[in-house]
């Protein structure tokens, strides 16, 4: 596969995992948002829920206080709890806390302002509650409101009030404590707080099952959205440990053809280097190869006198021509630097025109060289540098061969 199509591959991956893990960061937090919202809801719920419940006990609690004391205090909290709850009067700041129990008890309680005016009944409304739900906690109010009627009565006769014709509390009498007492302590009384908190109980039954199977859900749906957070990131991690893997087989591909680039000239080096892929780099190896096999043909076939050579000038690579025509063998030649074959006649002159490549890119020179028999022969040659891999190509001719061919 090309290095394009990997590219384009893992571009393609990457961002859909990036794109999954952003969805699931998103459905977790919208998910968190939900499940916020529904115990928030539940709260808010068991605190209306529980404000009939305690605001029935209050409503007693102020009505036997006033029929046993006669004290206005507790008369005035008793129509006080009922305007509240009926959005008459303002909700007191933190009303669901012990706020009666203060204002009775604590002498420098004070009160905060009075917040806004809204019955219970309205807030269940706002609630969301089931029909079912609605209907019992309107069953308990109903219920309540009922009792309130009787609680009215005793507070009434505890200041010498009683009931005309039309129900209303215009006649006056002797105050009677003993029959207020009794209106708040019979058994209708008791078998009417009893039809409160019945379906009071039941309310809370529906109310508990609904809301726990909500937030349970929202848990559940909240705890996957974090797995597949996670799952992410596992296989975003293990995905860019496999890319940066194979990124890291081309790049060593690509760092062992620039080695074998630079020893392209040295006898000595043996290439066991091979790239067996369909991709640019094995294009490039190919050709590679191929021109390297080319330029080796060319170099053992050339009748003249091929060589490389270091900065140094020592032979790094030469062609079976220097053996024929100077009679060395290739291992004496490479043993020593090329100045060493010149005759001392021509070693100066020569020196001078090699320490030319230092300033210059190549330079051309005629000298005497010693061949192995004794006999020395001219030497006709061109040195072209290239410091980036640190080495000369040297071509030239025998001065015979150099005569022959002119």
């Amino acid at each position: 596969m090309t290095i394009w199509k990997l590219s384009h591959i893992f571009y393609l991956v990457t961002a859909i995992m990036i794109s999954l893990l952003t969805l699931f960061v998103g459905l977790r937090f919208f998910e968190q948002g939900k499940l916020n919202h529904f115990q928030e809801v539940r709260y808010a719920s068991f605190l209306a829920a529980d404000e009939l419940r305690q605001s029935s006990d209050d409503l007693t609690r102020m009505a036997c206080a006033y029929v046993d004391t006669g004290d206005p205090r507790f008369e005035q909290m008793y129509w006080d709890i009922l305007a509240i709850r009926n959005g008459e009067k303002g909700r007191p700041l933190h009303y669901e806390r012990s706020y009666w129990d203060l204002v009775i008890g604590d002498p420098n309680f004070r009160a905060g302002p009075e917040g806004e005016k809204i019955s219970l009944r309205t807030q269940m409304k706002g609630l969301g509650f089931t029909e079912a739900e609605f209907a019992k906690l309107a069953e308990a109010e109903r219920m309540d409101n009922q009792l309130v009627q009787s609680e009215r009565t005793a507070l009434n006769a505890r200041k010498g009030l009683f009931q005309d014709s039309d129900g209303q509390f215009n006649v006056k009498g002797a105050p009677d404590p003993a029959l207020a007492r009794g209106l708040l302590n019979d058994e209708n009384y008791y078998i009417g707080k009893v039809r409160i908190m019945r379906p009071l109980n039941e309310f809370y039954e529906l109310f508990d099952t609904r809301t726990s199977n909500s937030v349970a859900t929202a848990h559940q749906r909240t705890d996957i959205y974090v797995y597949g957070v996670l799952l992410m990131l596992v296989l975003l991690v293990a995905w860019l440990v496999f890319s940066s893997r194979v990124v890291w087989r081309k790049v060593q591909s690509l760092v062992q053809l620039e080695k074998e680039t630079r020893n392209i000239g040295n006898e000595d080096y043996i290439s066991q280097f091979e790239i067996d892929s369909s991709d640019e780099i094995g294009s490039l190896y190919r050709a590679f190869t191929a021109a390297q096999t080319e330029r080796d043909r060319y170099f053992n076939q050339s009748l003249n006198l091929l060589a490389i050579t270091g900065l140094g000038g020592h032979f790094k690579r030469l062609n079976s021509a220097w053996t024929k025509e100077f009679g060395f063998s290739p291992e004496e030649l490479l043993s020593r630097p090329f100045i060493d074959f010149v005759a001392p006649g021509s070693r100066a002159q020569a020196a001078a025109e090699l320490d030319k490549l230092m300033t210059g890119p190549h330079v051309s020179f005629e000298c005497q060289v010693v061949c192995k028999d004794a006999l020395s022969d001219g030497f006709c040659g061109t040195s072209h540098q290239h410091r980036r891999y640190r080495n000369s190509i040297f071509p030239g001719r025998t001065l015979l061969r150099e005569k022959i061919l002119k």
